[in-house]
């Protein structure tokens, strides 16, 4: 594989920018990330073997490689930065950078949602495991990014399908529990601590938060289906104040992590809908 190569199967481009001559390259921008450096995290560096080093690559904020130092390795730069198989790359949004004013900037969410469609590469999602993700990015987004889901699949999630969606916490960690369709539920972790904006207005008046619900193909980070739903006022003042005291405890990842392990080692999705705090539901 190349950069070219990578950079389109996830939608980015290459881009011209005043850094370090053997990071130019390397350089490009990729809608929802930002300027970045395409690079390997140190922590995945001894799995990539004989394979090839782009299946490992991810792009990398510029100004956190710039910061943080960088070696190379297998032809590409290597940088000490957290990379989770689930949840991906783990930089603090302050890394993160944009041009004033552009649509996929945080302050500019709802412009780079409507600018969102079918077929479209999902970058968020690309090159990740196939699961279902609950995502804060100045709007709320719940994805289901499954392995080549199939004709029904995509379609449950389509408008005037039913669709239900609840709040769970328990052993300190916040799941986010739906259902779509005649789909089984599903089950997604959130913590506010890895979204890149941390201010959760709620609507005036008796509104609730917007959702994009999302289906894409793991195999290719492809957007299957995009469907729109206002929640419940309700259920999203429930949500926020689950979050804003989520974000006033606390954080180490790796703490979270070995807490997420063992809610799953305890309950299975069934058992988790017995601890419902607050529920959503839409009917057909």
């Amino acid at each position: 594989m190349t950069i070219d190569e990578y950079l389109r199967d996830i939608g980015g481009r290459k881009a011209e920018r005043d850094i370090p001559s053997e990071l130019k390259p390397f350089s490009c921008f990729v809608p929802d990330s930002g300027y970045c450096i395409l690079a390997i995290p140190l922590c995945v560096v001894d799995s990539v073997g004989a394979k090839d080093p782009y299946l490992y690559a991810v792009p990398i904020p510029e100004r956190y490689v710039l910061e943080k130092g960088f070696t190379f390795q297998f032809g590409l730069p290597v940088v000490d930065a957290e990379y989770d198989n689930t949840f991906g790359l783990m930089v603090d949004e302050q890394y993160v950078t944009w041009d004033a004013g552009h649509e996929s900037d945080p302050k500019n969410s709802m412009a780079n949602m409507e600018s969102l469609k079918v077929g479209d590469v999902y970058t968020p999602v690309a090159y990740r495991n196939e699961g279902t993700f609950f995502d804060y990015n100045g709007s709320f987004t719940l994805i289901y990014n499954y392995y080549r889901p199939s004709a029904d699949e995509v379609a449950d999630l389509k408008a005037g399908k039913p669709f239900e969606i609840r709040i769970v916490t328990i052993g300190g960690v916040l799941l986010i529990l739906s259902k779509a369709g005649g789909q089984p539920w599903q089950d997604a972790p959130f913590t506010p601590h890895y979204a890149r904006v941390k201010e959760y207005p709620l609507p005036s008046g008796n509104l609730g938060y917007s959702l994009l619900l999302m289906m894409t193909d793991a195999a290719s980070g492809r957007i299957q289906s995009l469907r729109l739903i206002g929640l419940g006022h309700d259920f999203s003042v429930k949500l926020r104040e689950v979050i804003m005291e989520s974000l006033e405890k606390p954080f180490d990842n790796d703490e979270y992590n070995a807490k997420i392990d063992k809610v799953y080692r305890t309950y299975s999705t069934k058992d988790l809908l017995r601890f419902s705090i607050a529920r959503f539901k839409i009917a057909e």
